[in-house]
Order: C-alpha cells, then sequence, then structure tokens
C-alpha cells in the first residue's frame, strides 16, 4: 500500500456525500416546485366548477332569452374591448320578439281603411228623383175617367191610389186598356207606371197605323204588394210615335193601373231590357236589365279598384254584397 492509500480513500468517500447530498437537494426542490404547480392548478379547477355550477343553477329552458318589445337593445360599446368573449349569441333560441327597423311602405298592414276618388257617374245611387217627359192623355186619371184611353172589356176609373184616381180592370176574361198615341223624347230614359192588386201584360204599339206589337212582358204585383213601380227602356223607340196597350189576361186577378209617363234621370244612363226600380234598405236599386252602360266619367289618376253593390238572394234571404 502506498503512503498516499488512506487519504485517496478518504476523498473517495467524502466526495461520494457531497454527491448524495447534491441529489437529496434536487429531488426536494423538484418537489417543491411540482407541489406549488398543482396547488395553482386545483385552485383554477376548483374556480371552475364553482363557476360551473353557479351557471347550471340559474339556467332554465322555461325562462327563454326574450328582449321584452320596446326594449333598446343597442348599447354603446367602451372605448377598448375587455377581450372577453360573450357566453353565447342574442336571441340564440331564436325565441325573441322582432324589433321593427323602419316604418315599412304606406299602409304596410293594410289598416287603413279605403277612400273614394274621382267623380261618380250622374245619379249613381239612383235616388234623384226622375222627371217627367212624356205623357200620353190623362195618364195619371185624374180627371177621374178614362178620357183618352181605349177600353175593351170591363175597366173603370176608381177613387184611390197615388194620385187620387187609377184604373181599376174587371176580375174575369180579356180586358185591355189602350192609350193615346205620344211621341218619346229623345230625353226619355224609361217607360214607367205602377201597378197593384194583380197582373197585367204591356205591349208597345208602333210603325204605320200602329200596327207593330212589342211585349214588355206581363208585370205582376200580387197581394200584399201595394203599388209597384215598374220601368222599361224606352230608348227603342225615340223619336216615334207609340201607343201603350195595358191588357188583364187568364189569372190577372183585378188589376190597378196609375202614373203612365215616360221619364228621365238626367243622368245618361242606358239600361237594357225590363229595369225595375226597388226600394229596400231605405234606397233605390236598379233591377230586371239585361245590360247597364254608365255616363261617360273619368278615371282619377290615384284610383284602384272599381267597386259597386248588388242585391242578392239566398234561400229566400236578401242579401247586400259589395263588388
Amino acid at each position: 500500500m502506498s503512503r498516499n492509500g488512506p487519504s485517496h480513500t478518504l476523498g473517495f468517500w467524502q466526495a461520494c456525500g457531497t454527491v448524495r447530498r447534491s441529489r437529496l437537494l434536487v429531488v426536494m426542490l423538484v418537489a417543491l416546485l411540482l407541489t406549488s404547480d398543482l396547488a395553482g392548478i386545483l385552485q383554477v379547477e376548483a374556480q371552475r366548477l364553482v363557476l360551473q355550477r353557479s351557471d347550471r343553477a340559474s339556467f332554465s329552458p322555461r325562462q327563454p332569452n326574450v328582449v321584452p318589445p320596446g326594449t333598446n337593445t343597442f348599447v354603446e360599446p367602451p372605448d377598448e374591448s375587455s377581450g372577453a368573449y360573450p357566453s353565447y349569441p342574442l336571441n340564440h333560441t331564436l325565441d325573441a320578439y322582432p324589433q321593427v327597423l323602419s316604418t315599412g311602405p304606406a299602409n304596410w298592414d293594410f289598416e287603413a281603411a279605403a277612400y273614394e276618388v274621382g267623380t261618380r257617374p250622374g245619379n249613381s245611387d239612383f235616388e234623384n228623383a226622375p222627371s217627367t217627359v212624356d205623357t200620353p192623355t190623362n195618364w195619371d186619371f185624374s180627371a177621374g175617367s178614362l178620357t183618352g184611353w181605349t177600353v175593351s172589356g170591363t175597366v173603370n176609373a176608381s177613387a184611390g191610389g197615388p194620385d187620387g184616381y187609377y184604373a181599376a180592370f174587371g176580375n174575369s176574361g180579356t180586358n185591355t186598356l189602350t192609350s193615346s198615341a205620344f211621341t218619346v223624347s229623345a230625353g226619355a230614359d224609361f217607360l214607367q207606371f205602377v201597378i197593384s192588386n194583380g197582373s197585367l201584360t204591356v205591349t208597345v204599339l208602333s210603325g204605320g197605323s200602329y200596327s207593330t206589337r212589342t211585349s214588355l212582358g206581363a208585370k205582376t204585383c200580387t197581394s200584399p204588394c201595394s203599388w209597384k213601380l215598374f220601368s222599361s227602356n224606352i230608348s227603342t223607340w225615340s223619336g216615334q210615335s207609340i201607343k201603350l196597350e195595358f191588357k188583364r189576361g187568364a189569372g190577372g186577378g183585378s188589376p190597378y193601373l196609375d202614373r203612365v209617363r215616360t221619364v228621365t234621370y238626367g243622368s245618361g244612363w242606358l239600361v237594357g231590357g225590363d229595369a225595375d226600380f226597388q226600394s229596400y234598405g231605405g234606397s233605390t236599386w236598379l233591377g230586371g236589365s239585361q245590360a247597364v252602360t254608365t255616363p261617360a266619367i273619368t278615371i282619377d289618376a290615384n284610383a284602384q279598384y272599381l267597386t259597386f253593390q248588388a242585391l242578392k238572394t239566398t234561400s229566400g234571404t236578401v242579401q247586400r254584397q259589395v263588388y
């Protein structure tokens, strides 16, 4: 053994001890670092769990994200963004009330009431009283007799009626009453007369010797009817001399006749067929015609629709309808 042997051996073990202490120190430092990081991690996780439980406790599917009407949802943004993201977008359940962003076009909800524009045709409601144009002799039987009329069968002048006297037809056989001749003026629109208590067939006699016969059909006003007004287009005979024949036929009852004349409504209406003016609901209605032509009118630039009213009978019930 060298004389230096024992001291070399002691130095070796001393070195080993230093290494062990160094390693122990490193292990202790690592353990300390791990313990510090784990505490921070556990603290963060604990905070997350607390927030999660709070969100679950406040959420209810029966309370949707609803913005009440009239609520101002616009909020001025901050000068600097916080950098945080919202938990969910506004109205993520799509059940919020819609917000009106503008007033929309005029009458956007079609609640505005319609209004009339332009000018109506003359006497559009037929409420203007007609004016007498032409009359046969003793047209209203006011003479108290049948002067000016030709009688076949049983017809008499009786007191009463619209003007004091009327023509009363017998209730059996064929009884006929024919007017004197008169000329139909260009301004005449209709032939008018009133009938009560039965039925009469009306015929226009025209041409040479008044031999051309044109039937206007049977006009009926049976009980409980009282003095019903009848109107027929007379424009076909404008400018011609005519006579009028009123005949009571089989089953015609005992009819009464009065106020035989031509009239104008002063409006320029052209009516085809057997026009009949009737009163219903406090208004005058034109019926019985096959075609109606209004006077000329100018359509307003703002007009959108043409409207008119008509009466329709359904299952015996009269109904007013707007078209």
